[in-house]
């Protein structure tokens, strides 16, 4: 038909390329989209869509964002939750208004989605620190009545917390109090992983103590954040501390943490407490 100069029909060539897709030859199907391009054909956004949604499986999103690219020239939008993928992928390698063209464009076509294309664009900005325009997007969606829930607050602390804005991440924490959501694991692993991220490790062990005492479940990056900042400022003592409290509750964290513990006390001078906790591995296997 290509070569005929024969242009397909639209739903049909859709549903070839849908096809295309899930069966794995998205590169055929990239390139076949290619070439329906170059003899002029107009395409709407499902073609672009289902070639999209099959390079961001295999996780090739250079080739993604320019066929992302001729979309918004042609102001077609991909499905919302392509969408919802891609905008925070957008604000991590740098492109910024990109990503809000995206959510602008996606907000034309599909209104009801209001909600989570908000949400992409606010992971966005919270994942690479860009606090000024977090505050004013949050500001944005109370303005569209668009109450943020558990998981944007968990953003907002996590994007605080990172920076070291101890002051906004408690008034976040009170706000999040008041509005009657409860804060939840995911809550309590980014303060600590997040203010660990900026060397605060006073604040970084506060935070892991309270999940301790509250019984809530601390992801093992989380841990390690906190023993790493412990052990290289020389605070070893507080470092075994915790994790032999987490050892007595029955909380196994994993070898790769109490190796940086050995490492630290190796480092430190300590070769008879790091020949204790390397025993101590031994026998809990």
């Amino acid at each position: 038909m290509v070569d005929q100069g024969t242009p397909p029909e639209g739903r049909q060539f859709d549903e070839f390329l849908e096809t295309l897709c899930v069966r794995g030859f998205t590169g055929v199907a990239h390139l076949l989209l290619d070439e329906i391009l170059n003899y002029g054909c107009i395409l709407d956004h499902m073609a672009f869509s289902h070639v999209v949604r099959g390079l961001c499986k295999e996780k090739i999103f250079s080739v993604v964002f320019t066929i992302l690219d001729n979309m918004l020239g042609e102001n077609l939008a991909p499905s919302w939750h392509i969408s919802v993928l891609l905008i925070p992928k957008l604000c991590r390698v740098g492109r910024y208004e990109k990503s809000i063209a995206l959510k602008e464009i996606g907000l034309r076509e599909q209104s009801s989605y209001s909600f989570p294309l908000h949400c992409a664009l606010m992971k966005g900005f919270c994942m690479t620190g860009n606090i000024q325009e977090v505050s004013t997007l949050f500001q944005d969606m109370f303005l569209k009545g668009l109450l943020p829930d558990t998981e944007i607050y968990n953003m907002l602390i996590r994007a605080l917390s990172t920076t070291g804005n101890g002051s906004l991440v408690n008034k976040i924490l009170d706000e999040l109090q008041e509005k009657e959501l409860q804060a939840n694991q995911v809550t309590y692993n980014f303060l600590v992983y997040g203010f660990s991220e900026c060397k605060d490790v006073s604040s970084t062990v506060h935070w892991l103590s309270m999940m301790i005492s509250n019984e809530i479940r601390r992801s093992n990056q989380s841990l390690r954040a906190v023993i790493s900042s412990l052990c290289n400022v020389g605070d070893l003592g507080k470092a075994l501390q915790l994790s032999q409290e987490m050892e007595s509750r029955g909380w196994v964290h994993g070898s790769s943490i109490q190796n940086t513990i050995v490492r630290g006390l190796l480092s430190h001078g300590k070769p008879q407490e790091a020949e204790d906790l390397l025993d101590r591995m031994v026998e809990n296997a």
